[in-house]
């Protein structure tokens, strides 16, 4: 009797093993918003891509609120597949993606309901500072500081602040920043001439994707 009932448990066993897990397929709408950590708001007209383990990647655009929805996406109900909404980085120097710092959310099949974020981090091009002055002379130096306060209180591990400028005597002195956070800056000019230290202010917005050019007579 034991013998017969050992049988018939590893004959239950092989089949059970022989059978295998049907997959069956839901269609959800997957969700979001694309947020911009340099305004504090949504971003618009920004692809958003969903990846799959199974299928071509699915584009998308961001509306005017940055909210963006990819309809009747086919969910496998096997847990070897798997999905993320995703915004990429910048590459590499003369790429052409908007983000400085781009964001991606893995999900799976149970998650499907979610609302997701991606937190991103827009770039402007690059900003080109002329520093103008006709009575500089040896030992004369201007330096401009940089600071974006409302991007480095969400985003406080990234470098800050950034600082431009020349510690030798020219009378025209250009100096760039490229690929840095899109916003406002606040600006901190520290101008020494004949030895007297001066200290003055301004600000500029400087946008997603934009290239700014200006000229600071000291």
């Amino acid at each position: 009797m034991k013998l017969l009932t050992l049988y018939f448990t590893m004959c239950a066993i092989v089949i059970a093993g022989c059978i295998k897990e049907k997959d069956k397929i839901e269609y959800h709408s997957i969700k979001g918003n694309v947020y911009n950590l340099c305004t504090d708001s949504g971003l618009a007209n920004i692809k958003v891509y969903l990846l799959t383990s199974n299928t071509a990647t699915i584009e998308t655009i961001s509306d005017s609120k940055g909210n963006y929805i990819f309809e009747n996406v086919p969910i496998h109900s096997l847990s070897k597949y798997k999905y993320a909404v995703s915004i990429p980085g910048k590459s590499g120097a003369g790429t052409k993606e908007t983000a400085f710092e781009g964001a991606t959310i893995y999900f799976n099949k149970t998650e499907t309901d979610t609302f997701f974020v991606l937190k991103v981090i827009p770039s402007y091009t690059s900003l080109y500072i002329n520093f103008i002055t006709n009575d500089a002379i040896l030992g004369d130096t201007i330096f401009a500081t940089l600071r974006n306060y409302t991007f480095h209180k969400n985003v406080p591990h990234l470098p800050y602040p950034y600082t431009m400028g020349s510690n030798a005597q020219f009378k025209n002195i250009s100096d760039h920043h490229a690929d840095a956070p899109m916003g406002k800056y606040n600006i901190e000019y520290k101008i020494k001439k004949i030895g007297i230290v001066t200290l003055r202010y301004d600000s500029l917005y400087i946008g997603m994707n934009e290239e700014k050019k200006i000229v600071v007579n000291w």
